[in-house]
């Protein structure tokens, strides 16, 4: 919906080039986009074209995405998951990793090129929670096998099996445990 100096109430689709084309305004790129910076950048370019206008963006009606998820998952294959889903949603969708798995080096592929590198270290030890990749139909995830694991033990907070990296040192490994324990 758009309102103020222009007033248009339309149900419109994206395009499988991404696009959004409103007659009297143009062609509106969204693809890549959360909503609300699809419907931001539809503000934006709106504003820019008529002065007073507000824009609504709604979501009518998702189609889903078919994504594959390969190599070392439980259940490799073709999923259709929710344009909104995240890399983590896609795996969560294939059973899970295999013991060999790389956490570390998850491959998005897309048009039979690594687009992205996904390290679930940075969400999974450090919190960070910007691993929402835009996954389109299409899509591969390749999830790699690994044989890099070192144990830590003893008197730190989070024994366990950890993927080193190269470059990666003792102290890192005790980053991942989350420290020592005061009794170390």
């Amino acid at each position: 919906n758009i309102t103020g100096s222009l007033n248009i109430s339309e149900e419109l689709e994206v395009s499988p080039s991404g696009v959004v084309s409103i007659s009297e305004v143009g062609d509106i790129p969204l693809a890549g986009f959360s909503v609300k910076d699809a419907s931001d950048n539809l503000d934006k370019f709106v504003k820019s074209r008529y002065l007073g206008a507000e824009t609504f963006l709604n979501i009518g009606k998702l189609t889903l995405n078919q994504v594959f998820s390969l190599g070392a998952v439980r259940f490799p294959g073709s999923y259709n998951i929710s344009p909104l889903s995240s890399v983590i949603n896609s795996l969560i969708s294939s059973g899970g990793f295999k013991e060999n798995a790389s956490l570390r080096t998850i491959q998005i592929i897309r048009d039979n090129l690594s687009i992205q590198t996904v390290d679930l270290y940075n969400f999974l030890i450090y919190g960070k929670t910007n691993l929402d990749w835009q996954l389109r139909s299409g899509d591969a995830i390749l999830v790699n096998g690994t044989s890099n694991h070192v144990s830590i033990l003893g008197e730190i907070n989070r024994p366990a099996i950890y993927e080193i990296m190269d470059g990666e040192s003792l102290t890192d490994l005790i980053d991942f445990a989350l420290g020592v324990t005061p009794f170390a």
